[in-house]
């Protein structure tokens, strides 16, 4: 993964790989779909916060580094 990447392209890579739908993926990150949108097309994001910190954990776990 290019270090050059953001926490959109991050969320993206990681949900294509393993064919999550946002639903899907929201649900793995316990996120609401429509904040996992907004993150994805750039129109916010997170805090850095305990759940930040969880999700990155998730997809760091699974391999993916921004």
């Amino acid at each position: 993964m290019s270090k050059n990447r953001d926490f959109a392209d991050l969320l993206k890579v990681w949900r294509s790989n393993y064919k999550y739908s946002q639903a899907a993926a929201a649900r793995v990150l316990s996120v609401p779909v429509r904040t996992l949108q907004q993150w994805e097309q750039r129109r916010s994001v997170p805090r850095l916060d305990e759940t930040t910190t969880a999700i990155l954990r998730r997809i760091y776990k699974d391999g993916y580094q921004l």
